[in-house]
């Protein structure tokens, strides 16, 4: 649920709306923008939380998905100061207090759809 936190984040930054350019665990065929896909890993017991994630964007042309996704790296890297990630009240989401965005993964092309639009990459995680 933290992931759906970190959307609202990227949202009130200006990148995109969730559920209309942004969104969770999938994206439809036709749909543009980004999503974002947890990852799991094993948790160490008695240490703080890790939730890993990687965020995907696709547009109508190959450059506009990278500059998309080079957007959404550019604001992660350099929130350095963020310990909060907002309630996202739709989906009853509550707000996550003393977090910390790792940085971002450079981009990587990960192919392209049957529609031949490239699908860009990145990935990170979120102690919390």
């Amino acid at each position: 649920m933290i992931t759906i936190a970190l959307l609202q984040f990227l949202e009130n930054n200006g990148i995109g709306t969730i559920d209309q350019d942004m969104f969770w665990q999938n994206i439809g065929l036709d749909a543009e923008g980004l999503y974002i896909v947890n990852i799991g890993q094993a948790q160490t017991r008695g240490s703080r939380r890790v939730q890993r994630y990687e965020i995907y964007a696709r547009n109508k042309s190959k450059l506009a998905g990278l500059k998309l996704l080079e957007s959404v790296i550019e604001l992660i890297n350099n929130s350095y100061s963020v310990c909060e990630l907002p309630a996202v009240e739709k989906y009853d989401v509550p707000a996550f207090g003393n977090i910390t965005l790792m940085p971002l993964s450079t981009p990587t092309r990960v192919g392209e759809d049957a529609n031949g639009r490239i699908i860009w990459s990145t990935s990170g995680n979120i102690i919390y």
